[in-house]
């Protein structure tokens, strides 16, 4: 049995519950309710209310409710072995449910005239606070893949720019005053690619592939053709690597275009003599041969 109910916010007992509780007469206990608002103390008036229940019957019969101070008043003279347990008992009721309405309080949402005993109390606001909890997790969860995302494109963007890295690390080289890439030089010829200008040359006998590197063959080394140019990249593992790329001098560049007119793609080979950059006399420039 209930002890207490919430009835629209205002925490009650009633004298049925007095006397089950007591183990008293239920017309004693109102006897004992009428005694004491006789007095017409209108504070004693306002901690009972007269009302009315049906008994098994299904007839009417009278009943007072009353707060934990009507209470109190009431029960101030009940004796015996248990009766002290039995104030303390609803006293004890009293104070929780006075409790859980003041947490409700902090609720605008919750309707206050549902819950009319403890336990529903209870039950409302443990709903309440499971909401509130089920909020919290999916907030986490949205935060965590929000964050999963974040990295996801992070790697993405890193393996985009490794990615650009590798396949276009050769044109990416910036010519120097000194050396020209392939790329520069096959443009200004008009082929396609420099993977072009390389396979025209290896098929003329003027480069050769070696471990993955292009360099003169044995007709054109020594001539100051190329030089080396050091490329160094990291990979995803932060890892670096060093790739070595041919670069053409300023003279391997004029060698390559006078080569390429002397020997158009498809035609036999025609030997060129060696380009010297010493202008003749009168100070004009060397004709390329």
């Amino acid at each position: 049995m209930e002890l207490v109910t919430n009835n629209g916010g205002r925490v009650e007992t009633d004298s049925l519950r007095v006397a089950l509780k007591f183990g008293k007469q239920h017309k004693d206990v109102l006897e004992s309710i009428r005694e004491l608002t006789t007095a017409e103390n209108s504070a004693v008036l306002r901690m009972f209310t007269e009302t009315t229940y049906l008994n098994e019957q299904n007839k009417k019969q009278p009943m007072f409710t009353m707060n934990r101070d009507g209470f109190s008043l009431l029960v101030m003279g009940f004796t015996g072995k248990k009766a002290l347990q039995f104030k303390l008992d609803f006293i004890s009721a009293f104070g929780q449910m006075e409790e859980q309405l003041k947490q409700l309080q902090f609720n605008p949402g919750v309707n206050f005239n549902l819950p009319t005993t403890l336990p529903a109390a209870l039950r409302q606001l443990a709903e309440k606070y499971e909401s509130e909890e089920k909020l919290i997790s999916q907030n986490n969860t949205l935060l965590i893949q929000q964050e999963g995302l974040k990295i996801q494109n992070q790697a993405q963007a890193k393996a985009l720019i490794e990615s650009a890295s590798k396949v276009e690390f050769h044109d990416k080289v910036l010519d120097t005053p000194d050396l020209f890439t392939i790329s520069t030089i096959a443009a200004e010829l008009g082929f396609r690619s420099p993977s072009a200008l390389n396979t025209y040359l290896n098929t003329k006998g003027v480069l050769k592939r070696v471990g993955g590197v292009w360099l003169l063959t044995a007709n054109f080394v020594g001539m100051g053709y190329t030089g080396p140019k050091t490329h160094t990249h990291t990979d995803k593992s932060g890892v670096q690597h060093s790739t070595i790329l041919t670069c053409w001098t300023q003279k391997g560049r004029e060698f390559i275009h006078r080569f390429y007119s002397a020997n158009p793609p498809g035609g036999s080979v025609r030997v060129l003599k060696p380009f010297i950059n010493t202008p003749p006399k009168g100070g004009k420039s060397a004709v390329l041969q």
